[in-house]
């Protein structure tokens, strides 16, 4: 067998082998820095537009595997110690064996920042001389098969039942060419009987031909015939898809809020969950994982719900964290505002930390009294956030951000600001449907004294301080004891206060406003009776 230097050597005279421009610059050329890392790149070359060009040489299949680190190195050598910008390197990987390679490869391929090519070598039967290469096509970057939120409730007799329901999904999304799902079996007790649902959450299809699939089952059904393919996303038309082909079966439109609502505020209890596809993996996809996602909690799945842990060291999870509260604040203007700057101001410190968030922020006050008091309290729906910043090994190196609302302390007739912001209650339900009922609610809220209010709390302090942003200053404001002796922060009061001091009123808009809905407990839905051309005073 020949040694691969052997064939170094006489590769590096015949280079139009592997492209037809390059010009040889030095064979195995020396590189090292002062902290000790060395190497030696096996062929340096140029190409007609004067980049540089990395050429790596490997045999076998144990040594492939060396040849990706070497280049890494090698660029980054070339960089740091002569002084070449990376925009002006490229490199080349050139083995007789991609069996162990074509996986790495195509990973450094799609996420490196230099350019990085691949070819595999053949050599006359003398084992040295290169008679001809031919270029390695990376493969195609795995998309990730997360859950999504695309969802179905799907009615079933009973628990028993429920295992022919999952098997008739499974054959016809397999059949569509889907095998990445799971489905949670929830019941709920009345005094009549027990109810049992399977909530069905697609994964990510990553495949066009599903795709293609379940259009081709929706353009033989007349119900579908005015869809509009290219506004939906892959996992909604295999859903449909579906729901066409199992027309036996009772399926209700879900999203992860809905399950959320239905577990939190409608007692639907988990009794299991069954999976298909990677989900199939526990070890993986523990129970806790797929409860978090079905139900919103992670990966921006929910606009008004976010509990994540990440590491800021890791850029990719961190920009997605980044863009997943922004999602989730919405048009909360004055937390997103405070919070962006306050992460940007702890994050140099706690690079290499960890960051735990947890963000409820529904925005939508009139919701949270037409439910308040029927299955939970007022003050366990409203918004608030608690985000920490903290080093690992060091309990004392911690800062944690807290979010609620808070009140000024006046006591108000409640009925012209919300007359103003609702004068009646279909203009609310509109207000849903269109997805201004944000914006609305910051007006509102405003109206009645509330404001969304930050507090700062490092491990080592007794007690928070008050986080305000004046122009782009912080300032910090700490606990104080008034004259009755109450603790506090000046000029705002916790929202239990507002609560007390304004119950009969909320009282009543709760009872005004429930008289004009349905809800159905099975399906977490929520329908107004009344629309917007209705007299109403609140």
């Amino acid at each position: 067998m020949a040694y691969e230097n052997e064939i170094r050597d006489v590769l590096a005279r015949r280079l139009t082998v592997i492209e037809a421009d390059l010009v040889l610059v030095d064979v195995n050329f020396h590189l090292q820095n002062a902290e000790g890392t060395r190497g030696f790149v096996d062929i340096l070359a140029r190409d007609t537009t004067d980049m540089l060009v990395v050429i790596e040489l490997k045999r076998s299949d144990s040594a492939a595997r060396e040849a990706l680190h070497e280049v890494g190195k090698y660029m980054e050598l070339l960089s740091r110690e002569k002084g070449i910008p990376s925009s002006n390197i490229r490199a080349i990987i050139v083995s007789t064996e991609w069996n162990e390679l074509l996986v790495p490869f195509s990973y450094y391929a799609s996420k490196e920042d230099f350019p990085i090519t691949g070819y595999e070598l053949f050599v006359d039967v003398d084992g040295v001389t290169p008679i001809h290469t031919i270029k390695v096509t990376p493969l195609v970057p795995p998309g990730e098969r997360v859950l999504t939120r695309s969802q179905r409730l799907i009615a079933s007799r009973n628990a028993a039942s429920v295992n022919s329901v999952w098997t008739t999904v499974s054959k016809t999304l397999t059949a569509l060419g889907v095998s990445d799902f799971v489905g949670e079996v929830i019941t709920r007790d009345t005094e009549d009987e027990t109810s049992t649902q399977l909530v069905l959450t697609l994964g990510t299809i990553i495949w066009n031909e599903s795709r293609l699939a379940a259009i081709e089952v929706l353009e033989k059904d007349w119900a579908t015939g005015d869809m509009e393919f290219d506004e939906y996303p892959s996992e909604e038309l295999a859903l449909e898809a579906t729901q066409i082909s199992n027309r036996t079966l009772l399926f209700e439109y879900c999203d992860p809020d809905r399950v959320s609502s239905l577990k939190d505020a409608h007692r639907w209890e988990h009794v299991a969950w069954l999976r298909s596809g990677v989900f199939e993996d526990e070890r993986l996809f523990p129970s806790e994982h797929l409860e978090s996602h079905t139900m919103g909690w992670k990966k921006g799945l929910s606009d008004s719900r976010l509990s994540v842990t990440v590491r800021p060291a890791n850029k990719v999870q961190w920009s997605e964290f980044r863009e997943n509260v922004d999602l989730v604040l919405g048009a909360n203007h004055e937390w997103k505002t405070i919070i962006n700057r306050w992460m940007d101001e702890k994050l140099p410190e706690f690079q290499d930390g960890i960051v735990q968030a947890h963000i409820y922020n529904p925005m939508d006050f009139l919701q949270i009294i037409a439910h308040a008091g029927w299955d939970v309290e007022l003050q366990e729906l409203t918004p608030g956030l608690a985000i920490t910043f903290r080093i690992e090994q060091e309990p004392m190196r911690a800062v944690g951000l807290i979010g609620a609302l808070s009140w000024d302390g006046k006591h108000r007739d409640l009925t012209v600001p919300f007359s103003r912001s609702y004068p009646n209650i279909g203009v609310w339900a509109d207000a849903r449907q269109s997805g201004q009922v944000a914006e609305i609610d910051i007006d509102l809220t405003t109206s009645i004294g509330l404001r969304y209010s930050t507090w700062e709390k490092h491990a080592s302090a007794e007690s928070p301080e008050l986080l305000t942003l004046n122009g782009s200053k912080f300032s910090r404001s700490p606990e104080r004891v008034n004259f009755l002796g109450k603790r506090g922060y000046e000029g705002i009061q916790p929202l239990q206060d507002f609560i007390e001091s304004h119950g009969p009123q909320l009282a009543r808009f709760s009872r005004k406003i429930r008289s004009t809905l349905l809800f159905d407990p099975a399906t977490a839905t929520q329908m107004h009776m009344i629309d917007n051309t209705v007299k109403w005073e609140w």
